[in-house]
């Protein structure tokens, strides 16, 4: 295993659902899940809480924050749109950042019923980078996974 494979994350999910409802959820409705009181671009910058986030879908797609001044601060750009089965994004939330990562979200039918969720996120530049983003996963699925 190459070091940067060593920084990838990986997280799945089953949600009770088909894959179609699965990715609309993820894109179209991502507003009604999104914990932009923990995970918002407006509170390191701003030090105050957004009023919403959209996506944009389709192959030129992006995610914004729509910020309280009206102002938008971009977290990603659409790389791939494959509807209901897979999702690939340039992710740059934070400004400051230096690198560019990847998302990449996968949505297949699970034998046993539903939808499994697997979401790839790699690219880190560092150790430190990468375990910010593998604590904050879990409960950004969650959140999904409730409002699927």
């Amino acid at each position: 295993m190459s070091t940067q494979e060593h920084l990838d994350i990986h997280r799945e999910v089953t949600v009770a659902c088909d894959p179609q409802h699965a990715f609309d959820t993820f894109t179209e409705r991502i507003a009604t899940w999104w914990p932009l009181e923990t995970h918002s671009v407006a509170a390191e910058i701003l030090d105050v809480v957004p009023h919403w986030v959209r996506f944009d879908p389709g192959p030129e797609g992006r995610i914004v924050e729509l910020l309280p001044d009206g102002s938008e601060a971009p977290w990603a750009h659409v790389r791939a749109w494959e509807p209901p089965s897979r999702l690939l994004l340039a992710w740059k939330p934070n400004p400051s950042a230096s690198v560019e990562t990847e998302i990449e979200v996968r949505f297949a039918a699970d034998p046993a019923g539903g939808t499994l969720v697997t979401l790839e996120h790699r690219g880190f530049a560092s150790l430190a980078a990468r375990d910010e983003y593998a604590s904050g996963w879990p409960s950004v699925l969650e959140r999904f996974a409730a409002a699927v």
